[in-house]
């Protein structure tokens, strides 16, 4: 009796441990919960016609990739299980969106795309592969570092290619390199993160609802009308100053030219005070006549 249990234990512990392994293993490491409150634009998907819902797919895979790279430094996920289990998650978090599951199985039917692998890019796995491929700093750590909305974001994407032409040369079969340059840029490089709207829609191209702020276009409208207002300011402002600086000179110079006009004027009525009429000038009183009067007085 005592065997017996204890040999059920051992295969109910070896069960639970194997059930266990198995989880772990087909399970996703990636929290997909964003796929339902991201503003990324459905209606790119809605219709099954489209041409856009597979690169609208792609890129919102990638935030959760991006998302992983973040969080663990490595670029893809661990092993096909996982792989095939984020997609199945992806699909179930669509399907309540009312997106059709038939769209996921024909954009993302190979889910060992997303295994690591050093047959993927350059033998690159890690960040730190990264950074021994392309080098500890490069123009995506300038350009890609802030905020990519509107106008910056173009910045960014040509330090993208940049970049890219760099590695391509280490491995030119590398279908993944730019994807790999993506994600470093949005997953590690870039201060807001995959889950930033904005980051979201310049760096990986994801099309954002249209009343979303971090929209590229409509930000760029705005980034436009408020460099013209800019503009438009600085030029009143500098046509202001040019003018009132006008009327100070012209000011100084009218009250110059009337000051010396009333110094003049208040000569001119001195001068008339001192004279009599018919005759010379008063320069001198009445009770002090000159010398030579008196000598004819005299």
């Amino acid at each position: 009796m005592g065997k017996s249990l204890f040999f059920t234990s051992l295969l109910f512990l070896f069960f639970s441990t194997t059930f266990s392994i198995h989880s772990n293993i087909s399970s996703c490491p990636i929290d997909l919960s964003y796929v339902q409150t991201f503003p990324w634009d459905k209606s790119t998907c809605l219709d099954i016609n489209g041409t856009q819902c597979c690169q609208t797919l792609t890129s919102l895979f990638g935030i959760g990739i991006a998302q992983h790279l973040k969080q663990t430094s490595v670029f893809q996920l661990p092993n096909p299980l996982a792989a095939s289990a984020c997609v199945s998650g992806f699909r179930n978090k669509l399907t309540a969106l009312s997106i059709p599951p038939s769209l996921v199985d024909s954009c993302m039917h190979n889910s060992t795309q997303f295994v690591s692998g050093t047959s993927n890019f350059a033998g690159i796995i890690t960040t730190q592969d990264w950074v021994e491929k392309a080098g500890a700093v490069t123009v995506l750590d300038t350009d890609c570092k802030g905020d990519v909305n509107g106008l910056k974001c173009r910045p960014c994407i040509e330090a993208g290619y940049s970049v890219f032409s760099k590695l391509l040369s280490l491995d030119p079969n590398a279908t993944k390199c730019f994807d790999f340059t993506a994600l470093y840029a949005i997953g590690v490089i870039n201060n807001f993160g995959p889950m930033d709207p904005g980051a979201a829609g310049c760096i990986l191209g994801l099309p954002l609802e249209s009343d979303n702020p971090a929209i590229g276009k409509p930000k760029k409208n705005l980034s436009s009308k408020t460099l013209l207002r800019l503009v438009f300011g600085f030029l009143g402002a500098f046509f202001g100053v040019l003018f009132s600086f006008t009327l100070i000179i012209l000011y100084r110079k009218w009250d110059k030219k009337n000051k010396g006009n009333a110094q003049h004027r208040r000569f001119v009525n001195s001068f008339k005070a001192s004279v009599l009429p018919n005759s010379g000038a008063k320069w001198f009183r009445l009770s002090e006549p000159p010398t030579g009067f008196l000598r004819r007085i005299r």
